[in-house]
Formats: C-alpha cells, structure tokens, sequence
C-alpha cells in the first residue's frame, strides 16, 4: 500500500520547522505529543542525517504512523508509544525536542519529567508552543533555569500562541550560566511586545480576563502578578 500524503503544515507547525531550519543540523529530534506526526515527517525529509523520534502516549496513534509511513522507516524514523513525562533522552551532542499543542501545566510535567533524568553535563534545547497557562510556564521555566535562545508570537486561524526556543544545562548553576552570559526566560515574554499590534492587545486582553477571573475565584496563585505584567504592556 503506498504512504500517505505528509500534508503541509500550518502556520504554527511552519514556523517552528522554519526554526530548525535555520539551526545547525540535529543529531536527534523528539516530536513529543506528535498526534498526526506531520511536523517530524517533514523534519524527517529535510534532515537526512538527523534521527527523527515521533512520540504519543495514545498506541493507536503510533500504530496509525508506523502503518501509514511505513515505507519512509529507513532506520532514522521511530515510532514510539510512551507516556512523555518518563522519557529517557540518551547523551546526544545536539538533541532538540519539541513539544507544541499542549497546555501549559501538562508541559511543565513533561519539561520536569525529561529533565530529571538528564545526565549531568547534557544539554538539550526545546522548541515549545503552549496552547495555554503560559504565564505558568514561564514561571516554571524560570525556576528551572532554562535559557532562552528565541522567542516569537504566532497566529493561526484567529488564534495567537508563544513559541520559545530554549536551552536546559544540566547540572549548570545560576551563577554558571549567569556568568556564561546566556539569556534568562522572562516572566511574559518581554521581547515580544515591543512591536505591539492589534492582534497583540486582542492577545493580552484575553489574558487579563482569564487572570481576573482566577484571581476572583482564588484558583491562581499567579493571578495577581500575571495581571499587574500584561496590564503595564498595553498601559
């Protein structure tokens, strides 16, 4: 039975292979929660060399990937059904993993998941796309210490999302990378409402809401400081 037809990508899913793109080439990327996998499938096709590792934690959609491409498995495509928060990421030189379509707190597992079974000295970069609770994220991320190395504000079909790119050090102290110069993660994306637009003011509008209404019902313990930080962008 011949493959499937891999379909194009959407805005969201273009820029992050247009990111990678302009990386230095990956030995290894996990496209983690991949649903219909179309983001590694064409990452697999540009990339020839690169390991490309599609991950889901529901079987059948593995089963429906590995079936579909079958003929595409030329020993650097892998199918893996596998709960993302008990990854092990083998020592890689250049790894890049990416996790788009999934809420803020259940990245956060996943993030937290795959870096506490790190080796010390590894470090890995991630291309993340929160569907939502990025402030959350971000929070989290800080805490972590991720490094930022990108970050960019995309829309889709009337629906906005913040991608980073980042970097995690394993091992690394503050004062380490602090010293190192690397860029620190900020609490809403600093530098992506220096060009505001409409788009963006609809953006952290509804953000303000979401938040208002958290902090009316006391279910956020970041409501307060999420909404004095969008409030001063568009004041």
């Amino acid at each position: 039975m011949d493959d499937k037809i891999i379909r194009r990508l959407g805005q969201r899913l273009n820029h992050i292979f247009q990111w990678i793109n302009s990386a230095n080439t990956y030995s290894t990327i996990w496209d983690i929660c991949c649903d219909h996998g179309r983001l590694g499938l064409h990452l697999h096709q540009r990339f020839p060399t690169t390991h490309i590792h599609l991950v889901d934690k529901v079987a059948s959609i593995i089963n429906t990937l590995e079936t579909d491409y079958a003929s595409l498995n030329d020993g650097r495509l892998h199918f893996i059904a596998a709960d993302a928060t008990r990854l092990s990421l083998p020592a890689e030189q250049r790894s890049l993993v990416i996790i788009a379509g999934v809420g803020g707190q259940n990245l956060q597992a996943i993030l937290k998941g795959i870096i506490d079974r790190l080796k010390k000295g590894s470090a890995v970069e991630f291309i993340l796309s929160p569907n939502s609770h990025t402030f959350e994220l971000r929070s989290f991320l800080r805490e972590q210490h991720f490094t930022l190395i990108e970050e960019s504000f995309v829309t889709e079909k009337n629906f906005s999302h913040e991608h980073l790119w980042l970097r995690y050090h394993c091992g690394r102290s503050p004062a380490q990378l602090n010293t190192e110069s690397f860029q620190p993660v900020t609490i809403i994306g600093d530098s992506l409402w220096r060009d505001m637009s409409n788009i963006k003011r609809t953006y952290i509008h509804k953000l303000i809401r979401h938040y208002e209404r958290m902090q009316a019902n006391r279910d956020c313990p970041y409501a307060e400081v999420a909404l004095n930080a969008y409030k001063k962008i568009i004041q």
